[in-house]
């Protein structure tokens, strides 16, 4: 049953949760956006993953300046999806935002979320790509290359995550339901699926802050220009992880308990069809399930016609095995 959000005083709390780890190149510049916001945070957590660099020497410093950080350290290096879950169990705002250690905020980031989310339980916003030099990467969105929710259905939650959790601001409310964080699913994913499964979220085409994009990836593509076979074993690796990848977060999605029978069965279907795909030529469950729940699973993408779906589809469908290194 899809609920609202719970009531909010005029001004509410908002805790900032921040993991950083070997970010000294860009926290600090980070850290002085989200302090210059014009809705102030008076809760701003950071939770440090153990970093080897200068990272924690500077956000002591930061805290010696502004009072309201809070800093902590991990024991041990936990990665980020713990140390994500672990901020969550400290906080105390009415509203709760992540924060990317290298990213930069809009100054009226805060106040926009806050002004718009009205009884959704998360909401979340476009962003600007940057790269390492603050550069724009070819004037490119967050939504150009990962989509947006347009419906209140949770199924294209289940193929795909387009709710990036730089972006989102949700309602406390909603922190029962995703702690403790499964394995096998990155945070954000897991938290942006729980929230459409049971209330509504809200998407805002507008751009609030500059997303840092990084280049390794890109940089072991162009170095194989020219060479054909380490292309092929680059995509092939590239492939097997996407699809293993995306058996692991539906597994994980399987086990939220406001599931209904309907969502369980449409995410088994995929996991059996993803197993197939991976050991066959093609994966006729995969198409069918892909078919017939098309609309849905791809509505965070531009609108296709059939013969797009199909495209796409047959794409997505194709066993691993016809690929060869």
């Amino acid at each position: 049953m899809k609920t609202g959000a719970s009531s909010k005083s005029s001004n509410p709390l908002v805790s900032i949760l921040m993991a950083t780890y070997n970010g000294s190149k860009f926290v600090c510049k980070q850290l002085d956006s989200i302090i210059n916001q014009t809705y102030h945070p008076k809760e701003i957590i950071i939770l440090d993953d153990c970093s080897t660099d200068d990272t924690f020497v500077q956000l002591k410093e930061k805290q010696r300046i502004y009072p309201d950080i809070m800093l902590y350290r991990n024991a041990q290096n936990i990665g980020y999806v713990r140390t994500f879950e672990k901020l969550m169990t400290l906080c105390n705002g009415d509203y709760v935002l992540f924060s990317d250690q290298d990213d930069v905020w809009m100054p009226n980031k805060i106040s926009q979320l806050i002004s718009q989310i009205g009884q959704h339980l998360l909401i979340y916003h476009n962003s600007f790509l940057i790269d390492e030099d603050d550069k724009l990467i070819a004037e490119m969105n967050t939504s150009d290359t990962i989509g947006a929710l347009s419906t209140s259905s949770n199924k294209p939650l289940m193929y795909n995550n387009c709710v990036p959790g730089h972006a989102m601001m949700f309602d406390k409310e909603l922190l029962g339901n995703v702690l403790p964080i499964p394995e096998g699913i990155p945070y954000d994913h897991w938290i942006a699926y729980a929230a459409l499964t049971i209330g509504n979220v809200k998407y805002i085409n507008e751009r609030l802050a500059y997303h840092r994009k990084h280049p390794e990836s890109y940089t072991y593509v162009q170095s194989t220009i020219g060479k054909n076979k380490e292309i092929r074993r680059f995509k092939l690796e590239r492939l097997r992880k996407i699809n293993s990848e995306r058996i692991s977060y539906l597994k994980a999605l399987a086990t939220f308990k406001e599931n209904t029978v309907k969502d369980n069965t449409l995410i088994n279907a995929l996991i059996d069809g993803l197993k197939q795909k991976a050991n066959k030529g093609f994966s006729f469950k995969l198409f069918f399930t892909l078919f017939m729940n098309r609309r849905e699973i791809f509505s965070i993408y531009k609108k296709k016609s059939t013969v797009s779906y199909l495209i796409k589809i047959y794409k997505e469908c194709r066993g691993l095995t016809l690929f060869r290194e």
